[in-house]
Order: structure tokens, then C-alpha cells, then sequence
């Protein structure tokens, strides 16, 4: 989801490898200003439920509704605090950690 020219938030899966069962952890992609990071959400899921496009899980399991609230929540915080740095009128170059 390309925000604006200076933020992208998306969610893919891990590609490196996969668990011993055959998921595989969702992972944040964030770009701020060209500068891109990769954080784990620390959920791992069946590779076929997950849709790339949207960053979400098919399905109406318990588990996959508490997922896919967690990754809206996380898109959700990411652009508030987004917007209310930029609101602030903060113009400082951006470093992750």
C-alpha cells in the first residue's frame, strides 16, 4: 500500500524459509523516504491463505481473524504516527533504529 511518495507499508510473507509445518512468518515491509525495513510480525501462516495483493488471510477461522486485525492495527498505528510527525512538521532525515 504506497501511502504517499515518502511511505509504502505492505505485508508479505518470509522467503528465506519456511517452518518445519510449511508456514511461513508475515513480515512488514516499510519504506519511509526510500529508506526500507523489514520487520516480522511474529505470526506465521499457510503460504496458499495468504493473499499477496491485499496483505491479509483468506479464511474465517478464529485464528485468522485475530491475524488479520493485528496486521490492520499495525498498518492502522504506522500511519497515524506517520501523519503526526509530519503534521508536527518534522523534516529530519529518517533512520530506522
Amino acid at each position: 500500500m504506497k501511502v504517499s511518495q515518502e511511505l509504502s507499508i505492505s505485508f508479505r510473507l518470509r522467503k528465506s524459509k519456511s517452518e518445519t509445518n510449511g508456514k511461513r512468518t508475515i513480515m512488514l515491509r516499510l519504506v519511509i523516504r526510500g529508506e526500507r525495513d523489514d520487520v516480522s510480525l511474529g505470526y506465521q501462516v499457510n503460504p496458499a491463505k495468504f493473499c499477496k495483493k491485499s496483505g491479509i488471510i483468506n479464511g474465517s477461522f478464529p485464528e485468522v481473524i485475530e491475524i488479520n486485525k493485528a496486521i490492520a492495527k499495525t498498518r492502522t498505528d504506522i500511519l497515524y504516527h506517520y501523519n503526526r510527525l509530519k503534521d508536527e512538521g518534522d523534516d529530519a532525515p529518517f533512520t530506522f533504529w
